[in-house]
């Protein structure tokens, strides 16, 4: 076990006022959580001082029997904070209780960013190293947290969903599942080959980075073209031996709010959750309209990784 660098309690810090952000980027409500001890633990990334948060499961939460410990790291998004990820999305309580070590990613120096390729500055304009920063984390998790390398779970949401997808397409076998909310590929290449659990959560209603996709408009909020989310998956989908998204995804959804859409695949690997009343907000179950819970959600994907 790593000698503590600084211990926060969650519960502890200050919420970001959700009225301080667009409201196109504010996640849709905050859930109650217990205090969840929480390590800062120091990176060195391609010669830059960086820093993650990691929160280890007590000894009330043993591994699961058929594998190790999974890891679980949350990356946010565009201009919020990794406390505000563990206050508004719950998962650091929720994963720890039943056996999972949280990293919650912290951005480097300046406006909160991830460079995931064309977005997000000032992140993506200085090329800073967030996919090595992503390896460093897992490596050092590993080394002292006694994680399981074939469990690693990487969710993100906005900026950082659209990290996430460049992770899974320039790590290889680095990570087993990716759960993105509300995010898009931008990388344009994917070289991945080998199998990757992929959850997708994205609301009919983004107007940030739009199911459909999008080009560049002058007042956006995020001025760059996202890929739709069935483009955005194409080559995950073929790694994973899946025929593909059936074409009519978006227009003969049926009408409930929420409807899930499982692919063919050689395997049970990729799920979009579909939500017609969704905008870009990360869904905390009764908060949301439709009642999805993207958090239950990411732990089910993470339970996933013990069977692969």
């Amino acid at each position: 076990m790593r000698r503590a660098f600084l211990v926060v309690v969650l519960a502890l810090v200050p919420l970001l006022a959700a009225g301080a952000l667009p409201q196109a980027l504010t996640p849709a409500a905050a859930a109650p959580l217990a205090s969840v001890p929480v390590t800062s633990v120091p990176l060195l990334v391609g010669g830059e001082a960086r820093a993650y948060l990691i929160a280890v499961p007590g000894t009330s939460a043993p591994p699961s029997p058929r594998a190790g410990r999974a890891l679980l790291i949350v990356l946010d998004g565009y201009a919020l904070t990794p406390q505000h990820a563990a206050l508004h999305y719950g998962l650091t309580a929720l994963a720890t209780a039943t056996g999972t070590v949280v990293a919650e990613g912290v951005p480097g120096r300046g406006l909160p960013s991830w460079d995931a390729g064309s977005c997000c500055a000032p992140a993506s304009a200085r090329g800073r190293d967030d996919v090595g920063y992503v390896r460093a984390v897992v490596a050092d998790a590993v080394a002292h947290e006694g994680v399981d390398q074939r469990r690693v779970v990487v969710a993100g949401f906005s900026n950082g969903a659209m990290l996430a997808y460049r992770v899974a397409c320039d790590t290889g076998p680095l990570v087993a599942a990716i759960a993105v909310v509300s995010g898009s590929r931008l990388v344009g290449t994917c070289p991945r080959r080998s199998p990757v659990l992929v959850l997708v959560v994205h609301g009919l209603l983004d107007p940030t980075v739009p199911f459909a996709g999008r080009q560049v408009r002058s007042h956006d909020l995020v001025p760059v073209p996202t890929r739709s989310v069935r483009t955005s998956l194409a080559p995950l989908l073929r790694v994973d031996g899946c025929v593909g998204l059936p074409p009519e995804l978006v227009l003969e959804t049926p009408r409930r709010t929420v409807t899930t859409i499982r692919p063919r695949c050689a395997r049970d690997a990729v799920s979009v959750v579909v939500d017609r009343a969704l905008g870009h907000a990360w869904p905390r179950g009764q908060r949301s309209v439709g009642g999805l819970d993207a958090s239950a959600l990411v732990l089910a994907e993470v339970r996933a990784t013990a069977h692969r």
